[in-house]
């Protein structure tokens, strides 16, 4: 179809985002077409096959679609059209060099705030390559059933070419509340994980399988598990600026992302390809609305700002700014530790009260509807942020200002000619989470100076608990009490870490076990800002146990593990010695050929290993995978049957965070004496896609 002859879009809400990779993007939209055309003009010349969101929303009918462009070149402009004839659009992978940026936050929709098209123009004027969004996206909860749907409408006017980048707020499960439109709904997280991507998506903590409120998801469908597992929150670096995602402060999540957090942006502190480290979220951890501020954000902020933002000490310091929203209206900060915060909540919901006293750290306010805009840099490795004055508010705004004018700025810069500091990372871990009785366990100790080009000496240590013993420490003097052992370090250099192993004998008796690493060095460097000189690994000691898997790592042959579960002619279940194992030299490996579309698939245990139960017992069942792409959800079952009847099914999703080896554990008590169990480990799985599964298990006390 040429340019001429196609008319219109037969779907809507288009958008995109950009995939784990520079050469990818992830494209959303609402309709029934399934091809997505693309190529550097507007003849095209490959196409994409889209499939159902994995999350279904629930504020209008489907279908909701996505699909996965990979292949392509960083940094360039590709012509796309969606079904046989929709409009020709333009998308652009992620820039490489310079790049306009825009956020935004606490929108809502055209449905019930008009005003909010001359926003969405706005940020379309700026050309952005990409929008992130602060959350609190369509007020569904008090505008009412459409304005999700409406909201991703409205964007469309920028978010068919440029990427959208999102996290979540309040409102995104939010009940109505007296501010709320009659008929207006509790609104749903499967609505926003249904329809966007998130890249490099992380789970937080509480984000389980059982939890049937936000994070996840179960009312809204009358489920009785997690419906929308994951995309809590993410990352991506777009030119040379790695940008971070908040979660909300949901149970344990933001002491959670401020640990991850602090290892991107140590990897990013020491990768000279990169300038500056942004984040962004929904709730402040500064504010002039004190009883907005989250104490949980704050002392996040603060820890990271100490280790990677600059300073006197860390001049270095590429964590420049946080981008915050929630407060109905935007407030710059000064620098608090070396951090620039900005609370940017002015997309357009109503506007906000400041205290009658204002932060002292505050140095810029305003309660009108107004957008950050970024402008980076790449020769003079400056990034530029204003905030523009947004759209006359109804009623009447209360500080009028000039549509698009520019109401602050301010410029960051970064030395890419200075010389970081020196600095070391320490860990230890044995592998597992849980030991037997009377079992001895092996720890991997580990230190590194991540800086290309410098150099630090000292000594590696170990400490385990009394009582505990260390029977192996090959290359280090063990004290003659066994409880502690010490390696010489001639020097730690960027990008060659330095690994020792001590196996440890636990106390007899002893319930938990932790074991103490740390690495010292004859200069400073411990104390130099993203040092981390000591680290710990707990293991709880278990009772003994009973394992009943008997080829739990496929080392000669596949025996016992021969069933196929959810079979499909497109997907294959062998023994691999090519991709590294988890232990040994062979694992599983499930892998779709070309046909295979979203199954189910993997394999399970023929014949089962449990084939009679015993009534009250635990089964706990684990196995270590190997995910192919970040975002792979990856499946552990285990069901007891009677016969042909099913008694008791429990099952876990993985939802991939990195493509390394990662433990899946649950457990399930036996209802009836005399059944069997079986065990399944299975994948949402497409062409071309796989996983590998090593050191099976499926334990039950002596």
């Amino acid at each position: 179809v040429g340019p001429s002859a196609r008319a219109a879009d037969t779907v809507d809400e288009i958008h995109y985002s950009y995939g784990e990779t520079p050469d990818s993007v992830v494209f959303d939209w609402h309709g029934g077409e399934t091809t997505l055309s693309y190529g550097l003009d507007s003849t095209y010349g490959s196409q994409a096959v889209a499939a159902p969101s994995a999350v279904t929303p629930v504020d209008t009918t489907g279908p909701f679609m996505e699909v996965k462009l990979t292949g392509l070149q960083p940094g360039t402009t590709y012509h796309y059209q969606i079904g046989v004839s929709g409009l020709d659009h333009t998308f652009t992978t992620t820039p490489t060099g310079n790049f306009t940026w825009v956020d935004v936050g606490d929108t809502g929709s055209t449905l019930c705030s008009p005003w909010l098209a001359q926003t969405q123009s706005l940020i379309a004027a700026q050309s952005p390559a990409f929008v992130t969004h602060g959350g609190d996206i369509s007020y569904e909860n008090e505008c009412g059933p459409g304005a999700v749907h409406q909201y991703y409408n409205d964007q469309q006017v920028w978010s068919a070419g440029s990427a959208f980048q999102p996290v979540w707020g309040n409102h995104e499960y939010g009940s109505p509340n007296a501010e709320s439109r009659p008929g207006a709904v509790r609104d749903s997280m499967l609505n926003y994980k249904g329809r966007s991507y998130v890249t490099n998506a992380q789970t937080v903590p509480n984000d389980t399988v059982k939890q049937l409120s936000a994070p996840g998801c179960a009312w809204e469908t009358s489920a009785t598990a997690n419906t929308c597992l994951g995309e809590d929150w993410g990352w991506f670096v777009a030119g040379h600026v790695m940008f971070i995602s908040m979660p909300e402060p949901w149970s344990g999540a933001i002491a959670d992302w401020r640990a991850k957090a602090a290892s991107l942006m140590s990897t990013a502190q020491a990768d000279p390809t990169i300038d500056f480290v942004v984040t962004y979220g929904h709730r402040p951890g500064y504010s002039s609305v004190s009883a907005s501020v989250s104490a949980d954000v704050r002392t996040a902020l603060t820890a990271l700002a100490q280790s990677y933002s600059p300073s006197a000490g860390n001049p270095t310091g590429k964590y420049v700014l946080n981008v915050a929203h929630h407060v109905h209206g935007d407030e710059v900060f000064a620098p608090i530790n070396g951090l620039v915060n900005i609370t940017d909540g002015g997309g357009g919901q109503s506007q906000v009260t400041y205290d009658a006293t204002p932060d002292p750290n505050s140095v810029f306010r305003t309660v009108h509807p107004s957008i950050l805009r970024g402008l980076y840099d790449a020769t003079a490795h400056t990034l530029q942020v204003d905030i523009l004055c947004g759209p006359v508010y109804t009623p009447s705004p209360k500080q009028p200002c000039t549509y698009g004018s520019v109401l602050t700025t301010m410029t960051f810069t970064h030395n890419p000619n200075s010389t970081p500091q020196p600095t070391v990372t320490t860990a230890i871990s044995d592998g597992v989470t849980s030991l037997p009785q009377g079992q001895s366990s092996t720890y991997t100790v580990t230190a590194n100076d991540p800086v290309a080009g410098t150099s630090t000496s000292g000594t590696v240590s170990a400490v385990v608990p009394a009582g505990a013993a260390i029977t192996a420490a090959p290359g280090g003097t063990i004290d003659p009490s066994g409880t502690s052992v010490s390696w010489p370090v001639d020097s730690l250099t960027g990008g060659t870490p330095v690994t020792h192993q001590l196996t440890v004998q636990p106390a007899a008796g002893a319930t938990s076990m932790t074991v103490t690493a740390q690495a010292s060095t004859g200069d400073n460097t411990c104390s130099n800002p993203g040092s981390s000189c000591v680290a710990s690994d707990t293991d709880t000691i278990v009772p003994p146990t009973t394992q009943w898997v008997l080829n739990p790592s496929v080392e000669s042959d596949l025996s016992g593990w021969t069933g196929h579960y959810g079979p499909s002619p497109y997907v294959t279940v062998t023994r691999d010695t090519t991709t590294p194992a988890h232990t040994g030299v062979a694992s599983i490996k499930v892998a779709a050929t070309t046909g295979a579309t979203n199954l189910q698939s993997g394999f399970n245990d023929n014949p089962r290993w449990v084939q009679k139960t015993v009534a009250g017992t635990t089964y706990t069942q684990s196995a270590w995978v190997r995910p192919t792409f970040v975002g792979q959800k990856i499946i552990m079952r285990l069901r007891e049957w009677s016969g042909g009847t099913l008694v008791t099914d429990k099952a876990i999703t993985l939802v991939a965070s990195s493509t390394g080896w990662q433990q899946m554990s649950q457990s399930l008590v036996a209802a009836r004496a005399n059944d069997q169990l079986a065990f399944a480990l299975y994948a949402v799985i497409s062409a071309n896609q796989s996983f590998n599964a090593d050191d099976l298990s499926l334990t039950s006390p002596n």
